[in-house]
């Protein structure tokens, strides 16, 4: 199989020139990617499922624009070698990976970083010239810590940690915010939103945790807030107020506050409207922020 694998890979791109390539594992075997491999001028978009990365001289794939690393173990530094080989690279894509713990990308060109399901616990970030990040998945034990993202506009935070401390998360959420306080767009999904705030605790305990925990952080810039998939009524979700108090408070420069819910119907369409009455009762720091509610 592997050969196969070998052979076909010569052909779309030593022969065919093909600019999008998918090399997947068969069987949830893995295999050691070929040496040759790691040249190519013609590719502009490849995906790497469950194959060893591990080049032991230069990679050179100039021309290519996105690439996607899943379902494998990487070696610290082996990232930063591809990542060296592709000058033009725009996307990076890193889905259930694990064996690293730093991730530092040095391209002006290089603007936006998906991590999706990464498994390993603490990950330091230095990315100082991407502008759009995303953190999806279940990413169990994920520390954002030291992140260095200077030019990030937009940030989609929409991953569960399955942590079992509160106080750990809060101040993981605490660490993050503070190092995407820059954004001008800000995406929070169900999972960052329930998780953190209403797995462990009765609801007034996660009022009362949420607010006396100093998180203390401004965002000067921040003009779009989402709450992606939003699910259930104003009742069952009143764990969310002081995480919305809060961002209203803190988003000086916010033009809209959208809250995307997953589904709705004719029993819940006055309630939503209640929480709208309620969410625009909340002291706002922009004049030009407005709420508004959307449904799929």
């Amino acid at each position: 199989m592997l050969m196969m694998l070998i052979y076909g890979y010569i052909f779309a791109i030593k022969v065919a020139n093909v600019e999008s390539f998918e090399l997947i594992e068969f069987k949830g075997k893995l295999y050691e990617f070929p040496q040759f491999a790691y040249t190519s001028t013609s590719l502009r978009n490849l995906v790497l499922s469950g194959c060893k990365l591990s080049p032991s001289g230069s990679v050179n794939w100039s021309y290519l624009l996105s690439l996607s690393i899943r379902n494998q173990k990487l070696k610290e530094g082996v990232v930063g070698k591809v990542l060296s080989g592709c000058p033009n690279l725009e996307c990076l894509e890193l889905y259930h990976v694990w064996g690293i713990h730093h991730l530092e990308i040095c391209s002006v060109k290089l603007t936006k970083l998906i991590i999706e399901e990464y498994m390993d616990g603490k990950l330091e970030i230095l990315a100082p010239y991407v502008h759009h990040l995303q953190i999806l998945g279940s990413c169990k034990g994920i520390r954002l810590h030291q992140i260095n993202v200077a030019s990030l506009i937009t940030a989609v935070l929409d991953y569960s940690n399955f942590d079992e401390n509160l106080e750990e998360e809060l101040s993981y959420l605490k660490e993050f915010l503070h190092g995407v306080a820059h954004v001008e767009n800000l995406e929070l999904g169900p999972w960052c939103i329930e998780d953190l705030l209403s797995r462990y605790t009765d609801e007034d305990e996660q009022v009362k945790r949420f607010e006396t925990h100093n998180f203390n952080c401004s965002f000067p810039h921040l003009k779009t807030i989402k709450f992606i998939n939003f699910l259930g009524p104003l009742i069952e979700n009143k764990f969310v107020m002081p995480l919305v108090k809060y961002l209203l408070k803190s988003a000086t420069a916010l033009e809209k506050f959208v809250i995307a819910a997953g589904f709705i119907g004719s029993d819940l369409s006055w309630d939503f409207v209640e929480m709208e009455q309620e969410f625009l009762s909340f002291p706002i720091s922009s004049p030009h922020a407005s709420v508004v509610f959307s449904h799929r």
